[in-house]
């Protein structure tokens, strides 16, 4: 089995001239690629979200370490 399910759903194999060509409607081209956006943004901002943990966190265990020798 595919691990591409849905791509090979949309897909279909185009045998002009004795070639076997893989071709995908434009829409759900377009459909993927907004999604691949989206997580992009997502984990842009999940991964600033994150560095400023990090540094609070950081900052904040410095902190303690210090005042508690």
């Amino acid at each position: 089995m595919s691990d591409t399910p849905e791509t090979d759903f949309h897909c279909w194999t185009d045998n002009s001239e004795e070639l076997l060509i893989a071709v995908c409607h434009a829409d759900f081209c377009r459909k993927l690629e907004r999604e691949r956006n989206e997580a992009r943004y997502l984990l842009k901002h999940a991964q600033s979200a994150l560095d400023a943990i990090h540094l609070e966190i950081g900052g904040w265990i410095k902190t303690m370490s210090v005042t508690s020798k």
